[in-house]
This record gives C-alpha cells, structure tokens and sequence, in this order.
C-alpha cells in the first residue's frame, strides 16, 4: 500500500531463515538490539537513503533499490526453469532440504543450482536472491505471507 515507506527491523532475532522471512516481506533492513547508537544511525540513515541494511546476512554490503533491478534484469532473463522456480520459493520461511523436496531433486542439485544463481545474480547470501526475487516479480509479498 505505500511503496515509498521504508521498513528497518529492530529484533534479537538470529536466524537466518527468520531474517530472510523479514527481507522477503518488503524490509529494508535489519539492525540487531543491543547495537551501539551509532550503528543504529548508520542503520536507519542507509535505509532512508534507499538501499537495503542486512550486514549480518549479506556481508556489510549496501544493496541499492534503484540500480539492483536495472542491474540483473539481463541476467534474470537467462534463468533455467529451476532456477526460476528456485527464486519463487527462496523468500519462503523453508528450509533448503524442504525446498529441494518441493522441487522434487536431490539437496546436491538444489546447492548447484543456488551457487548457480549466487555467481549469475552476483548474490552472496539467501537474503539477497530473496529480495532479488521480489524486486523481478518471482516471488511477492502475498506468497511470501503465507509461509510467516
């Protein structure tokens, strides 16, 4: 309903799978409790200047909203069918074994087909194909909801 509302997560939370549930449902960051005053500013400032925060999740780096669909849409039209199928369920709140029995394949060719995508989309973590996902229209928000 408001696209241009920026949404920072304060949370205890650790978990990966949970972290990434937060990125799929349209946060733009996430900063820890018990941070200092001055990473929460640097948090909120990098939020409000359009890029997404997950440091923890996707290694100190800032993910621009404008460039990173400009960016990728070339390579996302390259993508096999399981890597497409792959993107829509990488938001969800499943496990990779969980997601590898949805595909109907092994955990082996679910790990190629993620490194696959990590190397052609220039991600480094779940979080970033998760977004990635929501930003090209693989995955949304309501799919995404339905796993919370």
């Amino acid at each position: 309903e408001y696209p241009a509302l920026r949404i920072l997560f304060y949370t205890i939370c650790k978990n990966a799978l949970a972290i990434n549930q937060m990125a799929a449902c349209g946060g733009h960051g996430l900063i820890q409790k018990g941070k200092s005053a001055g990473q929460i500013a640097m948090a909120i400032k990098t939020v409000m200047s359009g890029y997404y925060f997950f440091p923890d999740m996707v290694e100190n780096r800032a993910i621009s909203d404008n460039s990173s669909p400009a960016l990728k849409s070339d390579l996302i039209n390259d993508l096999s069918a399981e890597q497409t199928h792959f993107l829509q369920l990488v938001g969800s709140n499943h496990t990779y074994k969980e997601i590898a029995d949805t595909l109907n394949i092994s955990i082996r060719q679910l790990d190629y087909i993620r490194e696959g995508l990590f190397r052609q989309l220039k991600a480094h973590s779940r979080v970033e194909l998760a977004i990635i996902a929501l930003e090209s229209g693989f995955a949304n928000l309501y799919t995404s909801l339905l796993d919370v």
